[in-house]
């Protein structure tokens, strides 16, 4: 189908498949991709209250450590025979 489609088919595609792309699903799908084809482990990690960008660290009425509302979200990357290789935050 057409990507130039508009109101049409393309449109109500994109709902049936929306449920199966989840941002938990995607994440599942990337951790399975870069264990599976490159034996790295993409694990996620707790993200040090200082280290946070999507939320007013200096304010009291927003959200606290405890209560991760925030949205962000940080991946390490291992491997076994090496290094930790990176981090991607999400």
């Amino acid at each position: 189908k057409e990507c130039a489609e508009e109101g049409g088919e393309a449109e109500g595609d994109l709902e049936q498949i929306s449920g199966y792309f989840t941002v938990e699903n995607c994440v599942d799908g990337m951790k399975t991709l870069v264990r599976d084809l490159f034996g790295i482990d993409m694990v996620e990690v707790d993200i040090p209250w200082e280290e946070r960008w999507d939320v007013d660290t200096t304010a009291t009425d927003t959200i606290s450590p405890d209560n991760d509302d925030g949205g962000l979200r940080k991946f390490e990357f291992h491997h076994e025979e090496e290094r930790p290789l990176g981090t991607m935050y999400f």
